[in-house]
């Protein structure tokens, strides 16, 4: 089981789309930190919450010692106090980082972190027949309105291969 920490954006992008439930039945080992949690509106949190009990979700209590804190600074100082207690999670768990953030991102990429986005989780579901490539296509073009910060030209790429796969023809 591929072990993940997941990070707000991700959370919120799945609850826009209503896909949280398909995406805990990935098979991932979900896990994040109470900041994050906290980063959600109370309703987003809620809806969580439903997670963390029957123990799909897994959330770590976490604080960053200054040494931890000085490494993770070395590979972007612009990242938040959030930010960098996921990844330095990331680096103890030996885990994979689900996140949208670009400093985050670019941070995982310096330190050798096997970092993915919203895209990929898409990919996924689609992989595990949890989501038809059209039903992806739909989402996806939802969500581009809801999520401006998401990358054109992989929506893009993926819009026009999932509707092609679906029977459908692009516009």
């Amino acid at each position: 089981m591929k072990l993940v920490i997941t990070d707000a954006n991700i959370f919120i992008d799945l609850d826009f789309c209503g896909l949280i439930k398909v995406f805990f039945d990935l098979g991932l080992s979900i896990v994040t930190t109470w900041e994050v949690i906290n980063e959600m509106s109370e309703p987003q949190q809620a809806l969580y919450e439903h997670w963390v009990i029957n123990g799909a979700l897994v959330v770590h209590e976490f604080t960053l010692d200054k040494l931890s804190e000085a490494a993770i600074n070395k590979a972007n100082n612009r990242l938040s106090d959030v930010d960098q207690a996921l990844l330095l999670l990331a680096i103890q768990l030996q885990a994979m980082v689900l996140s949208g953030d670009r400093f985050l991102r670019k941070a995982c990429e310096r330190l050798q972190v096997e970092v993915h986005g919203i895209l990929w989780v898409f990919d996924q579901l689609i992989l595990g027949n949890l989501i038809t490539p059209g039903k992806a296509a739909e989402i996806l073009s939802s969500l581009q309105t809801f999520n401006e910060r998401l990358p054109s030209d992989a929506c893009e790429e993926r819009l026009i291969r999932w509707k092609e796969n679906s029977g459908e023809q692009s516009a």
